[in-house]
């Protein structure tokens, strides 16, 4: 597995270094991914090279450039050609327990963002007929729906043997003037661009946009199982990101145009603030529009997908709405850490329906939703199929080893454009000498490491933390004075919880209830769970009960194991020995080993799920305070070994109190299920019933200001 990237190494940008990398795809990628294995290792550094005018380069020069790298890689790639050559004999290679291996490589992917990948393949910009590095669909067809694959031969792919064809008729239109027919002098002069680098390669820029094509000869085309059209992979980091960025634009232009917008625009600012905080969540308090956000990062961007649907599902168009619910449920699909047959068909699914729905923004878009990251969604079922999750050939594993294999190496060095990259390869050499010879044994640490996933799950555990009135115990008549939030008869709830755990089938009257040992509490606002997820591995969730948490009120909610939600609203402990463990402690002469006496318990607020028979608009389930008859709200103490897992309870805006969304009273609220791909899993809905009226359709576009669009910049 090969990836590269161009990267900054200095904070006015204008040094850049652009490694490339290498790892094999047979080690698992939770060890090849992980920097502290130092199993990705720095293969070599490309040259940068930079048009330094002010003024846009000219095509000449962005051919020239591709041409230097792909000799470049051609010498990078040698070993493997020279081997090829004698008639594919195994390569022997160190493997593990020192043992010699026979080995035959081959290029499984190369991990790029869109430009990187436009370089290997040798493809023009956005800006022509074909120009996506891996099929040759015209991009004025980009927003349709695509069938990629290699097996299918019906499917318009790019092969080797077509784009070696399409360098040989390259070669003779330059040599013979003729492709259509005779090319004039001018043509000649204006139209074609030839750069001598070497004996071995020769390059030709064609102006012409039938072929999308820089007419090179590809680096990898004479090595064996090294075919660069196949490996080129999608990209999580940049293409779904990148998408999701022209749909906010596109909502902001939406907006905008209409005459209500301003007060919209004020009202999705104004629901973003409110939002509970949950975690690390971000809290958009300056804005939540694209054009608030300076450069998002990649967590950024989830952390903004992770509400959208709560801000706007009242305020958009219900195709729009319907829009960007099917691109979250694509996004944590694709994204997900396993596969089944089931789930990639609900993927296609999902894009199907994104696509349907997307035209709504196709007025509002420069490109016209025509643009390759919005392309490059056909293709993730084929690579999920082929290459495993998306997870495992992300660009995001390269940019995360930018900063220990190109940014702290160029320190080293005197930033001197004909010299520091050299200085960095000298670095980078003796300190993966150093790595080899004294670092931990792979293998060894692995196993070490392996502890992390559980293979049969132990119970989770609870523990209580962040104790008030510095550890001392409190009344249960003094709790309301120090909490005043807590409003309820805490005792008589905690003697009816007590009445529930010991005559769970024959309940007592309440003069006859449990009473604890002492009338005492111990009060904390914070319980950590520490269980397993999914995928097996020990996660570690904390749930609040703070009046005052960053100067933000914050009582968490959680889903109890009977899968009901509530919201705590006070942790606490109390001491209560039963007849059954007092007896059993009278009569034998040793002590139990643990303190049975203690229990944790919280006191909480009860909510309902709202039967509804079409899906919320938002695609999320909808819950009410519980009520008695009498119309009061239902408290209860419930053991903390009941809770399941933390949920994410946001308001219903479109229910609140005089269509006030700051009012803080809410008839119903919706529980968030993107928040993050675990919490999706649980709780996303079944299919909308109903479409939201006539769907507006996509328009026939050939010519357009803008072929690239906000989405094809990286």
């Amino acid at each position: 597995m090969l990836a590269s990237d161009q990267t900054p190494i200095t904070l006015d940008g204008k040094t850049k270094a652009w490694p490339i990398y290498i790892k094999l795809g047979n080690v698992p990628a939770s060890i090849r991914n992980s920097p502290s294995y130092h199993a990705s290792r720095v293969l070599a550094y490309f040259p940068t090279i930079d048009w330094k005018s002010n003024s846009p380069s000219p095509e000449w020069f962005t051919a020239a450039k591709y041409s230097v790298l792909h000799y470049c890689l051609s010498k990078i790639l040698e070993p493997f050609q020279q081997k090829a050559m004698k008639k594919l004999k195994p390569f022997i290679m160190k493997g593990p327990f020192g043992k010699d291996y026979k080995c035959i490589p081959a290029l499984c992917s190369y991990i790029g963002d869109l430009p990187e990948q436009r370089m290997l393949a040798l493809v023009k910009s956005g800006t022509t007929v074909l120009s996506c590095a891996r099929c040759t669909v015209p991009t004025y067809d980009f927003h349709l729906p695509y069938e990629f694959s290699f097996d299918n031969p019906s499917t318009t792919v790019r092969t080797q043997k077509q784009m070696q064809s399409l360098y040989q008729e390259g070669i003779k239109y330059f040599t013979n003037g003729k492709k259509t027919g005779k090319a004039t002098e001018h043509e000649r002069n204006n139209s074609f661009h030839i750069v001598n680098v070497s004996p071995f390669i020769r390059l030709i820029s064609h102006d012409s946009n039938d072929s999308s094509v820089y007419v090179c000869q590809n680096a990898f085309w004479n090595i064996p199982y090294f075919d660069i059209y196949r490996s080129l992979a999608v990209d999580d980091l940049h293409q779904l990101a990148g998408v999701y960025k022209h749909l906010l634009g596109c909502i902001e232009q939406m907006l905008k145009a209409d005459k209500q917008g301003s007060h919209v625009i004020k009202r999705i600012t104004t629901r973003a603030a409110l939002i509970p905080v949950f975690r690390k969540l971000r809290t958009f308090t300056s804005g939540y529009l694209i054009s608030s956000l300076k450069n998002p990062s990649f967590s950024e961007l989830r952390d903004h997908m992770a509400i959208i649907l709560v801000i706007i599902h009242d305020l958009l168009p219900a195709q729009a709405v319907r829009c960007m619910r099917h691109f979250v449920d694509f996004f944590h699909q694709a994204t997900a850490k396993e596969h089944s047959d089931q789930s990639l068909a609900d993927l296609r699914e999902s894009l199907d329906l994104f696509n349907k729905h997307c035209p709504i923004f196709e007025e509002w878009s420069r490109s016209k939703m025509r643009f390759p990251k919005y392309h490059a969604m056909w293709k993730y079922v084929y690579d999920i199929e082929q290459l495993g999750c998306v997870d495992g050939y992300s660009t995001q594993h390269s940019e995360s080893q930018h900063k220990l294999d190109a940014k702290q190496p160029a320190q080293r060095t005197n930033y001197r454009r004909d010299t520091f990259t050299t200085q960095m390869g000298e670095y980078i050499m003796y300190r993966d000498l150093l790595y080899d010879e004294y670092d931990y044994v792979v293998s060894e640490k692995a196993e070490a490491d392996s502890t992390d996933k559980i293979i049969t799950a132990p119970p989770a555990k609870y523990t209580l933390s962040s104790v008030l009135n510095n550890g001392n115990a409190v009344p249960f008549d003094k709790i309301q004075e120090m909490r005043p939030d807590c409003q309820s008869n805490i005792y008589r709830l905690t003697r009816k919880y007590l009445d529930i755990l010991e005559n769970a089938s024959k309940r007592q009257r309440y003069k006859n209830w449990p009473k604890p040992d002492t009338k005492e509490v111990k009060i904390y606002e914070c319980l950590k769970i520490v269980d397993i997820d999914d995928n097996e591995m020990k996660y570690e969730e904390f749930v609040r009960a703070s009046p005052e948490f960053h100067k933000r009120p914050r009582f968490d909610y959680v889903q109890l194991k009977d899968k009901s939600i509530v919201q705590v609203l006070l942790l606490f402990t109390f001491r209560y020995t039963s007849s059954s463990l007092a007896a059993s402690s009278s009569s034998s002469a040793i002590a139990p080993s643990n303190d049975s006496s203690l229990k944790e318990v919280f006191l909480c607020r009860r909510f309902t799920p709202v039967d509804e028979d079409e899906v919320h608009a938002s695609g999320m389930k909808v819950i009410e305070q519980s009520l008695t008859k009498s119309g009061t709200e239902v408290i209860d103490v419930v053991s903390v070994d009941r809770i399941s897992r933390i949920v994410h309870v946001v308001p219903d805006f479109s229910t609140s109190l005089n269509n006030d969304d700051g009012s803080g009273v809410y008839d119903k609220f919706l529980v968030n299920h993107d928040i993050d791909s675990m919490h999706w899993s649980y709780g996303a809905q079944k299919t909308f019933k109903t479409v939201p009226g006539k769907l507006k359709e996509w328009t026939n576009v050939v010519n357009f200001d803008d072929q690239t669009g906000d989405g094809d910049a990286d």
